[in-house]
């Protein structure tokens, strides 16, 4: 953004917060004396946002800045009576020696209606107050959005951000790395200061470093316990699961995610046998799209099931999720209808 026009309004807003912040210190470090910020920076919280309050801040004088900056942070929370008046005053009222920046964390796209748990405003409230505040500074300035980084992007930054621990990582490590975290760069970058402390005078991170470092998200081990009912290995499995509910993972999570698999390993299986099978893969959760990691342990996953075996395992995971869900049957123990899934599924007859 450094060789970017300077704007007055600037709307930072989505999931992914690293990247968000970084955008937002790097517009703080442009606009501001890093000498003089606690005269010429200012931030309000959203809830306690009114018209007024920010209005007023962005009305003073800088110090000794460029700019006075005055940031908005959770806008999402911000009164929706109070942003609209700022709609109506904002742009009368923005002068050139001050620049407003609102930053937003949810964007209302991400839970479909009712309440927060927290008690905030429902998703529906939430995507009405970013409309407005897309508007108002599309009008006046500009528009940022920061989604969760695909797989191939967040290679790309995890490579950049080895680079600046000063060591090296190889691919292997990476790819383990992005395996066992997914593509949260916050997680990325706690996980990677922990592997920079642990592998100590080394020049290189190494694989092995991951392995014993890096505790394995919800999903690789998913990832794992599909690897071993390919297999046939129900020792495996079985541990594994038991290694999910001893993490407290409710069964109607596990269930989805070993279904999402299974539909990956079909994909996969489609595209091995047929060359035309990429056109018609789905447009979500299509494999093409994720890291080379899940590719490959599709393909390899796909390699040890037959056609058949697939659609009995569709057909076992559905019956168990009725049955789990109280839809159809008797109402199931979740650990023993889940372990006399994975047997079976196990079964390559």
């Amino acid at each position: 953004m450094a060789n970017e026009k300077n704007h007055p309004v600037y709307f930072l807003k989505g999931k992914e917060a690293v990247l968000r912040n970084e955008a937002l210190n790097s517009l703080i470090e442009r606009f501001t004396d890093a000498a003089f910020r606690d005269f010429d920076l200012e931030r309000i919280d959203g809830r306690d946002a009114t018209a007024e309050r920010v209005l007023s801040a962005l009305g003073g004088v800088p110090f000794a800045s460029e700019k006075r900056v005055v940031v908005v942070d959770d806008a999402q929370r911000m009164p929706t009576e109070e942003v609209e008046k700022i709609q109506k005053l904002l742009p009368k009222s923005i002068g050139a020696m001050s620049v407003v920046i609102f930053v937003a964390g949810e964007t209302g796209e991400e839970k479909k209606g009712g309440d927060d748990n927290g008690g905030g405003k429902s998703a529906q409230k939430v995507a009405g107050i970013v409309r407005r505040l897309d508007s108002l500074c599309k009008s006046l300035g500009v528009v940022q959005k920061f989604d969760v980084l695909k797989p191939p992007e967040a290679a790309r930054w995890l490579a950049a951000a080895v680079a600046r621990t000063g060591k090296s990582m190889d691919t292997q490590a990476r790819t383990e790395l992005l395996a066992r975290v997914g593509c949260d760069l916050g997680a990325l970058a706690m996980e990677l200061d922990k592997l920079a402390a642990f592998s100590g005078n080394r020049a290189t991170i190494t694989r092995d470093d991951v392995r014993t470092v890096v505790s394995e998200s919800t999903e690789f081990s998913v990832f794992v316990m599909t690897d071993a009912i390919c297999a046939g290995n129900a020792a495996l499995a079985l541990s594994t699961l038991h290694g999910l509910r001893a993490n407290n993972e409710p069964a109607l999570r596990i269930l989805p995610m070993i279904a999402w698999q299974y539909r990956l390993v079909w994909q996969a299986k489609m595209m091995a046998e047929d060359r035309t099978a990429a056109d018609r893969l789905p447009r979500e959760k299509n494999l093409l799209k994720m890291g080379e990691w899940n590719r490959e342990k599709a393909a390899k996953q796909a390699r040890m099931v037959t056609w058949e075996r697939l659609r009995r395992a569709f057909r076992l995971i559905l019956d168990r999720d009725l049955a789990l869900k109280g839809i159809e049957g008797p109402a199931a123990d979740e650990d023993e209808s889940l372990e006399t899934l994975i047997v079976e599924l196990c079964r390559k007859g």
